[in-house]
């Protein structure tokens, strides 16, 4: 019996352990409308996923971020929003690429203030050039961190780091106050203003470099 077929009587956080289980199974169920729309137990649903995100099973893990996202993002619970943020940013470290590929994808979700002082150092010390999806941690970094964090851009754009990462540097250090770097979006794009519309359409574009 799968979990959309137990939701009668029992609390959202069954409901999220029975679901799982339907996931380390293989089950393609949609998720419990429950699980995700029960803000009064969002702290509850988070602590039960606590357990999934070290599991061996990529496609437990996964889900396991992506419901953490779901609910806090659907939570005003400012504590809820910060721990899964501080979550999600540790599972940039996944030893699956497309796991860390859909977590920079939902951090893009939560708000500036969602990120607590020791979230943003842990993520603006992640920029590595073997980073997977690097060009997407580059871009969360400039989003939540200042000019302290330019010398690391600066040497993420001076190493071998592929042309849609190297773009993402240039762009950020533009956005943080490198001269050098701004004159170099500038020159990319020549004729084009740099308004908010075409700096959110260069990174898919690195070959303007």
């Amino acid at each position: 019996m799968s979990a959309a077929d137990q939701v009668a009587g029992q609390s959202s956080v069954d409901m999220l352990d029975a679901y799982m289980l339907d996931i380390r199974e293989g089950s393609l169920q949609a998720v419990p409308r429950e699980i995700i729309t029960d803000q009064q137990n969002a702290s509850a649903l988070i602590n039960a996923l606590e357990q999934y995100y070290s599991d061996s099973v990529v496609s437990v893990r996964a889900m396991a971020y992506d419901l953490s996202k779901r609910i806090a993002l659907g939570s005003d619970n400012n504590s809820v929003r910060q721990e899964v943020v501080g979550v999600l940013i540790s599972a940039l470290r996944d030893k699956d690429s497309g796991v860390i590929g859909r977590v920079a994808t939902g951090l893009t979700y939560f708000q500036k203030d969602d990120f607590t002082p020791a979230s943003t150092n842990s993520l603006t010390a992640l920029p590595d050039p073997k980073q997977p999806h690097l060009d997407k941690v580059i871009m969360l970094t400039g989003f939540v961190g200042g000019p302290n964090d330019m010398d690391v851009l600066r040497n993420l754009a001076n190493q071998s780091i592929g042309r849609n990462a190297k773009w993402s540097a240039y762009l950020v250090m533009a956005r943080l106050g490198d001269e050098g770097a701004l004159i170099r979006v500038l020159n990319s794009v020549k004729s084009r203003s740099l308004n908010d519309d075409v700096v959110e359409e260069l990174p898919t574009v690195p070959e303007i470099l």
